[in-house]
């Protein structure tokens, strides 16, 4: 199918109202933390100052390293490492107002601060559903199932994600389902490309989960078909050349597979989805 353009080009973002500001001040010096809850005229707010730590040069590379089969042309490491503070809060505010204005599954941006941004409370993680036990699994399997088609309908937006792992999926009271966390810049990428390292991001956080939950292979995939049923085939060409890579690395480390230590086994149980989906992407 072709593919929109990315919704979030210079849209203009909303800004702060200076009573809703000093209210911000007070509760940061309060809650002591960059993300925090702020009732606020009766709703709930979520407030975001940006991390000052940024990400590595190890990590960013590793990230690089799993796009670059994606695409065509070689790809810098500079793209993955995170913006400047202030850059890129005001980069994650333009992505979610102008997401939210067409229509794609994101929290309404209430407005950009001095340093920070302001969204409307979207709910609870995906991934805390997913570690409850004492919900019935066929619920827990409706909602991962409901994000994957959400991750389908914010790509046919013209939209990305850049980092669609469980903790940045938003279950809200009505079961509808909300990405947060827009941080990430993907525009060096093709589209395609971008959907691709999405639902890639998406199955390995989900075939094996960061606590000590059990492994979802089966439900990982039907997730990633309920994604194609929506999307279409064409992050799988992309996904096609991730997966020629990863084998070889794949068939290195399998007799030791099971002794490494969960990223690895994160990437290996995608890994394995993938290649079921490029053997029979119709089923």
């Amino acid at each position: 199918m072709d593919t929109p353009r990315d919704p979030a080009a210079a849209t203009p973002t909303p800004s702060v109202p200076e009573a809703l500001h000093r209210e911000v001040l007070v509760a940061r010096d309060q809650a002591r933390k960059n993300v925090f809850l702020l009732s606020h005229q009766g709703r709930q707010v979520v407030v975001k100052f940006p991390d000052q730590k940024g990400r590595g040069w190890l990590h960013a590379w590793l990230m690089r390293t799993t796009a670059a089969p994606m695409v065509r042309h070689p790809l810098p490491v500079a793209p993955f490492r995170l913006k400047p503070p202030a850059e890129r809060t005001a980069f994650e505010a333009q992505r979610l107002h102008a997401l939210a204005e067409a229509g794609a599954p994101v929290p309404r941006l209430v407005g950009l601060g001095d340093g920070y941004l302001i969204m409307e409370h979207a709910g609870q993680r995906l991934e805390n559903w997913t570690r409850d036990l004492n919900l019935p699994p066929a619920e827990v399997d409706a909602r991962v199932l409901a994000a994957a088609r959400a991750l389908a309908q914010l790509h046919c937006t013209g939209g990305w994600h850049g980092a669609p792992q469980l903790r940045n999926i938003m279950v809200r009271d009505d079961g509808s389902v909300a990405f947060i966390d827009f941080e990430e810049d993907l525009s060096i990428l093709e589209p395609e490309a971008r959907h691709a390292y999405d639902l890639l991001q998406f199955l390995s956080s989900l075939v094996v989960p960061r606590d000590d939950g059990p492994h979802r292979p089966e439900l990982t995939e039907r997730a990633a078909r309920a994604y194609l049923a929506l999307m279409g085939d064409g992050p799988l060409g992309p996904l096609a050349a991730y997966q020629r890579r990863a084998a070889r690395i794949k068939r290195w480390l399998g007799p030791v597979r099971r002794r490494l230590g969960k990223d690895v086994q994160r990437t290996f149980g995608a890994i394995d989805v993938v290649e079921a989906l490029l053997r029979d992407p119709a089923r």
